[in-house]
């Protein structure tokens, strides 16, 4: 596919914000006629929309999120990033 157009990112946009939306709903709020959307999303999910997926709300069913990062230092920079990332663990531990 092409690179895309400024038409094309504000509908990905819009749809990345809410993807449950109509087409109507979705024109809308980018400033788009219904049928150019219609015609934009249909080239968007053959070519760049992997698929839409439910993001459920995790703490309704008790679960808590953890995440892991890992990163990539220099020996002699390991140490100083190790505590600044502790000190910022423990800074927010427990914020929501």
């Amino acid at each position: 596919m092409e690179p895309l157009k400024p038409i094309d990112l504000k509908v990905l946009f819009e749809l990345m914000k809410d993807s449950h939306r109509s087409d109507r709903e979705v024109g809308r709020a980018a400033g788009i006629s219904q049928p150019i959307i219609s015609r934009r999303r249909l080239l968007l999910e053959n070519d760049i929309i992997y698929g839409y997926t439910v993001l459920p709300k995790l703490g309704k069913f008790g679960f808590e999120l953890a995440a892991l990062t890992f990163m990539k230092t220099k020996p002699e920079h390991k140490q100083a990033a190790t505590e600044k990332l502790r000190d910022w663990a423990a800074a927010n531990d427990g914020e929501r």
